[in-house]
């Protein structure tokens, strides 16, 4: 058996991606005989490169797409953003639901139809919530009828100025939530109540953040 020393080591190495090409020795003896010691798994040494690319990509697929399909980009857009908050929202058990399903769901059926705030509502607030640990029981099917009822109201209201419309709103839905929450469901009262305040205030907020980014951009 021959014995191999190491003769020359080739070592390529990506500082950024902390990668190993390749380890070859090379015999003292048999020169002409490349012996591969030792192979290292590895990333590609373009991954990075491939990543910001495909970044790149997408987000002129999402322009091209916000240019032509404004409207429909701007909801799947939306949908998504607000699905992930809704998701963790319950996976990091907040006593409040601090999500802006409620407000968005408003702006839909407002702007689009009774249509785009169902699938809204369903996709943003009910899934993300049950894949978060959460359960579809009698209290969801309730604030889900509660939430959709004040968004079919709301599609009547469109002749009227729109920011008292979403204030009405928020009130008429935290209202009968807390409502069947504290009489349906045996809720404790001081923590509806609570529950109810914090929401109100969550969903103002958005309506004024919402209205100060589009001065920014309009």
């Amino acid at each position: 058996m021959i014995k191999l020393s190491i003769y020359k080591c080739l070592l390529f190495f990506n500082t950024q991606q902390q990668d190993f090409r390749m380890i070859l020795l090379l015999s003292k003896k048999h020169k002409n005989n490349l012996k591969i010691i030792c192979l290292v798994k590895t990333k590609p040494i373009f991954k990075k490169k491939s990543l910001l690319s495909n970044y790149l990509i997408f987000f002129l697929i999402f322009f091209i797409s916000f240019l032509f399909l404004r409207k429909f980009t701007l909801f799947l857009f939306i949908t998504i953003i607000v699905s992930m908050f809704t998701y963790f929202n319950y996976h990091i058990k907040l006593p409040f639901d601090l999500s802006p399903v409620l407000f968005f769901s408003l702006f839909f059926s407002r702007e689009y139809s009774l249509f785009h705030s169902f699938f809204f509502i369903i996709f943003s607030g009910i899934i993300p919530m049950i894949l978060a640990g959460g359960s579809f029981d009698v209290t969801t099917l309730y604030y889900f009828c509660i939430r959709f009822s004040v968004n079919f109201l709301n599609v009547y209201l469109r002749s009227f100025v729109a920011i008292p419309v979403y204030i009405f709103m928020f009130l008429l839905d935290h209202f009968f939530g807390s409502l069947g929450a504290v009489f349906l469901f045996s809720s404790n009262p001081i923590k509806e109540f609570l529950n109810l305040i914090v929401q109100i205030i969550t969903d103002l907020f958005y309506l004024f953040a919402f209205l100060w980014v589009l001065r920014l951009f309009i």
